[in-house]
Order: structure tokens, then C-alpha cells, then sequence
């Protein structure tokens, strides 16, 4: 069988490509390459050549410039019509500056075919493409004044208002994919985690209006001073450059992150939930966009719409392209992450959440304090994950507080030998029981309804107990005792240490802060809310008037006139 060979080009322009060596590439035998033939070029001027005819005959190769693969699997512009190729048994490669794919003659016209799915260019490529450029964007994006960002930000959030029949629509699709296989109620609970409503919307537009409305922190000078030899010296904020957003949390966070990367001048590369991936690609297609209209580099507002979790893997991948990594969810989440980044994590939301309670304590307030911590938002990166009783109260304050946990809001408790021993007793009266923690239990972080309880002796053994599993990420005392308090919060290394609050209040708009893109509890880069201001990094502009480093360089065996006339 003959091959039919067509080349399309996307700028008219004269260039040599040894298509031989192209297609020996693309082939997978001699014997199939043998079978090409004629080979045909056709030269597309943007919106202006047209495409007509008819291919039915033998199977085609078809050859796209880089640009046209990078925006793969989405629609592709020529002659004013959207199109999409149905590769039928195709094979996929990215050689040079071209992309092949051999294509079954049942494929016949496209222009009367319509829109139909293209098969998925490999990972590998697919993530290189997006990053090499994300990174051609990012001198273009240190360039946007604060008024371009301003409308950008404003015009991203009316398109989202404007598209919301389209982004619910969307997100219908998302729905219906969920898994008929599940129970009613695991079903039940999927469909109320996935479903966004237009308050969803209008908080994402809330919350871009809100960004626009914040001060610049590029180009604020932290700290200015003036040397000894007449230098001014200043500290002065800049974009990381490319930041990689890896999330499995709902669409919300799809606007904070572009937003947020935005406001700061750096390219956001953003990995979703793949839950939400059909409501993902509806937000980003919109925020791009209207974006895009108002000045901002194309490949500064970068979606990865592979929903493999090897996608989120392979974008963390290359240093040479991403300059910091933000993960946002659940805990495997992160720790997949963490063991396969090649690029600094600058927002790791692991780190165990405590409580303790000390014997100087006001009791319903450490119920309260309690509860909340645990329950306000059980899968939030600050949500509580062991509680730590002083003996003397644990009488007091555990049995109402462990009867509310278990009975009214069914959390899974695991407990040391005295809790477990001292609860007992609910077993004995029909109540669900606590299960003995083991070791490892101590260590983990559930960001679910499973919580910890452990009696200590004293402050000492809770401080000590906490320090067992440092760096920490939300760390609270609950005591009247002043000094104790200020000795926990000097003593414990957490990114945030709290006293008489709940740990859920870690967080950027709590603190005042503004808004945050999660938080960092390891040492690395800033600790705490990831706000605008920890998006960037310091460079130091320093101003002369024609100062030199002491000794400058004199000839040592004649002094040079020329040195000595006072033009120099």
C-alpha cells in the first residue's frame, strides 16, 4: 500500500528539510518507509490559504511546526476554522522543528468530518513543549508594568462571570465522570466535592478583584541604605520566573494560582485536580484569554491538561525550565512530589498539625479549640492531627470532648494506652471505641476524619513529643500560663506556633496578610503563608557614581601618564 506524503508548513517561508530523514523517523520498517510517495508541500499562510481537497485515497503524514504541537490536543486555527484530527492507529514523533503523524486512509476530509479527538502527542514531549515555552515567556512577563497586570487580572475576572453557563457546563462533564461503580453514598459525597455552582464562580472572580486591588511587590525596595563610599544599595523584589503549580484541590485554586503568578510577573504552569479536568480546562481556556487580550505573554498562563499523575511527575522534572514547585492537596500528593522534584519545593503543606492542652486551661475552650482544629476543614494541610492532653485535665476534658468527636461528627480515634484505657468505658455503654495507636500513627498526617490523642505527664514530654516529628506545619497551646506559652512558642519549630487559636487560622488572609497560595512549612526559602510577597525573590540594585574596589590596578614598574591626566 502507498503512502501519501503531505507536508504542512504554518509561515510561507523558503527552508530545506530532508524529508527522507524525516519519515524515517516517523516509519517504524524500512519496508513501510519504501512504500512513500509522492510527496506533497503545502505553504499556510495564517487565516488566509485555504485547504480543499479531498483526502480519500492512502494514508497520510501529516507534518506540524513545533508551535502547532504545543497547543496539541486542543483547537487549531487555519483558515477560520477549528479543526482537529482523528489519528486512527497513528504513530507520534517530535523531530526538529516538525511533528509527524502517520495517518489510516478511513480518515477522508476534515473540513466535513468536523471536530473530533486527537490522539495525545507522549508525555515526555508534550511537558518539554509546555516548558520550553513557559521559559520563552518569562523575560516578557518581568517586563509587565503594574497597570498591564491590573487589567490583565480585571479582565480574567469578568471572562469567568461572562463564560459561567459554559464553565458549569463543563464541569456537568465532570460529574458524569464519576466512577457508577461506588456506593450511593461514596457517590453522593464525590458529586458534592466536584460540583462548583455560580457563588463558586463569583468567589473566583472575588478573589482575582481582590489581587488587582493589592499593591505591586515588584520592584519594592525592602531595605535601602547608603555605603561608606557613596553607594546607594537596595533591596528589590523580582519574579521567581517559572512556577509550577501541582494541585488535586477543585478549581478554586486554578484561579488563585494564575492570578496570584500574575500579580507577581511569573509564568504559571499549572497541574489541577483531575477530578475537575474538564472544569479546569474551561476556567484556564477563559483566563487565558481574556489575558492574552490584554498583553500578557501566551506562555505565561500554561495549563498541563494531562490528568496522568506521571504528568504531574514529569513537570517537576526539569531545572532547567522551573524555578520553584508549589503542591497543593492531599499527602500523597506531596510526598510524590517531593521524592521525584528535581526544582525546590517552595510550598510543601506537610508537617504534622498538634494541640496541646495544659493543665492550666480553661476547659470548654480547649474543647472548642479542639474541635474546630480538627473539623472546621478535616482535609485542609492545617487541620489537626494529634491532640496532646496534660494528665491532670485529661479526666476533665476527654470523655465529653472524645463522645462529641466520635458520635456527632464519626472521627476514627487512636489513642496511647491511657487514653485508650481511660475510654473504655464507652465500649462498655454501646459507643464506638479508640483504637490503640501504633508507633507510626504518631507520624502521620491524615487530612481526614482520623485523629490522634495521646496523654502526656507534663509540658515537657508535649514539647518533646512535637519535636520528634519538626519541622512541623501548625503547632497550638492552649494554657493561661503566660511563661509556658512564650517557652512553647521559642521551643517548637513549626512554621506557625500558636497560642490559645485554632490551627486552622494558618493562613494568609487570617493573619491579614493578604491572600496566600498555600503555605510552607519546610526551612527552605520562606516559612508560613506562600503571599505575594514570598513569590518573589531579592536582588540587590546598586547605584554608583563611578566607585572602585581599593587597590585599583597600577603599573608597578613606570606610572602611565595616561592614568595620571586628570581626563581619566
Amino acid at each position: 500500500m502507498k503512502f501519501r506524503t503531505v507536508i504542512w508548513l504554518k509561515w510561507d517561508r523558503q527552508e530545506t528539510i530532508d524529508v527522507d530523514c524525516l519519515i524515517r523517523q516517523a516509519v517504524p520498517s524500512e519496508e513501510t518507509f519504501m512504500q512513500l510517495s509522492d510527496v506533497q508541500y503545502f505553504s499556510i499562510k495564517p487565516m488566509e490559504s485555504s485547504i480543499g481537497e479531498n483526502y480519500n485515497s492512502t494514508p497520510t503524514i501529516f507534518l506540524w511546526e513545533r508551535d502547532a504541537l504545543l497547543t496539541w490536543g486542543s483547537h487549531q486555527r487555519i483558515n477560520s476554522k477549528y479543526f482537529e484530527i482523528n489519528l486512527f492507529e497513528s504513530m507520534l514523533f517530535l523531530t526538529r522543528r516538525v511533528f509527524m503523524a502517520i495517518v489510516r486512509p478511513e480518515f477522508r476530509n476534515f473540513h466535513d468530518e468536523g471536530v473530533r479527538r486527537m490522539v495525545e502527542v507522549p508525555l515526555k514531549l508534550y511537558v518539554q513543549a509546555l516548558l520550553k515555552r513557559a521559559k520563552e515567556a518569562v523575560r516578557p512577563m518581568a517586563c509587565m508594568s503594574s497597570p498591564v497586570k491590573n487589567q490583565a487580572l480585571l479582565a480574567m475576572a469578568e471572562s469567568l462571570v461572562e463564560h459561567t453557563q459554559e464553565i458549569l457546563e463543563a464541569n456537568a462533564k465532570d460529574l458524569a465522570g464519576i466512577s457508577k461503580k461506588t456506593d450511593q453514598q461514596a457517590h453522593r459525597e464525590a458529586s458534592e466535592r466536584i460540583r462548583i455552582s455560580e457563588d463558586t464562580i463569583r468567589h473566583m472572580q472575588q478573589g482575582l478583584l481582590d489581587l488587582q486591588a493589592l499593591p505591586d511587590p515588584i520592584g519594592e525596595s525592602s531595605h535601602a541604605w547608603l555605603t561608606s563610599d557613596g553607594m546607594q544599595v537596595h533591596n528589590v523584589r523580582s519574579p521567581l520566573g517559572v512556577v509550577a503549580v501541582v494541585s488535586d484541590m477543585g478549581p478554586l485554586v486554578t484561579a488563585e494560582s494564575f492570578g496570584m503568578c500574575l500579580k507577581t510577573n511569573n509564568v504559571c504552569v499549572f497541574r489541577g485536580g483531575t477530578e475537575w479536568f474538564h472544569t479546569n480546562s474551561a476556567i484556564v481556556r477563559y483566563l487565558q484569554a481574556a489575558a492574552v487580550s490584554k498583553g500578557v505573554p501566551e506562555g505565561g498562563v500554561i495549563f498541563l491538561d494531562r490528568s496522568s499523575p506521571e504528568a504531574a511527575l514529569e513537570l517537576v522534572r526539569y531545572p532547567q525550565y522551573v524555578q520553584a514547585v508549589i503542591t497543593r492537596g492531599s499527602a500523597g500528593l506531596r510526598n510524590g512530589i517531593l521524592e521525584q522534584s528535581r526544582v525546590p519545593i517552595i510550598g510543601f503543606e506537610g508537617g504534622l498539625c498538634h494541640v496541646y492542652v495544659d493543665q492550666d486551661v480553661d476547659i470548654p475552650l480547649a474543647q472548642t479549640i479542639a474541635v474546630n482544629a480538627k473539623l472546621q476543614s478535616p482535609s485542609a494541610p492545617n487541620a489537626m492531627d494529634t491532640l496532646l492532653v496534660h494528665q491532670s485535665v485529661s479526666r476533665h476534658l476527654l470523655p465529653g470532648l472524645t463522645r462529641r468527636l466520635l458520635q456527632e461528627y464519626r472521627v476514627t480515634l487512636r489513642g496511647c494506652p491511657k487514653t485508650v484505657s481511660m475510654m473504655g468505658i464507652l465500649e462498655m455503654t454501646g459507643h464506638l471505641g479508640i483504637k490503640a495507636a501504633e508507633e507510626a500513627d504518631w507520624g502521620k498526617k491524615y487530612q481526614s476524619l482520623t485523629l490522634n490523642i495521646k496523654v502526656v505527664k507534663d509540658s515537657q514530654e508535649a514539647i518533646d513529643h512535637i519535636g520528634s516529628y519538626a519541622p512541623g506545619h501548625t503547632d497550638t497551646i492552649v494554657t493561661r500560663d503566660y511563661p509556658l506559652a512564650m517557652r512553647f512558642v521559642r521551643e517548637v519549630d513549626s512554621s506557625a506556633v500558636m497560642v490559645n487559636a485554632s490551627t486552622r487560622l494558618h493562613g494568609g488572609p487570617q493573619f491579614g496578610l493578604g491572600p496566600d497560595i498555600g503555605t510552607n512549612s519546610t526551612r527552605m526559602h520562606a516559612r508560613g503563608p506562600l503571599i505575594l510577597s514570598k513569590l518573589t525573590v531579592e536582588k540587590y540594585m546598586v547605584l554608583g557614581t563611578g566607585q572602585l574596589q581599593q587597590p585599583h590596578p597600577v603599573p608597578q614598574t613606570y606610572q602611565d601618564a595616561m592614568m595620571l591626566s586628570a581626563k581619566f
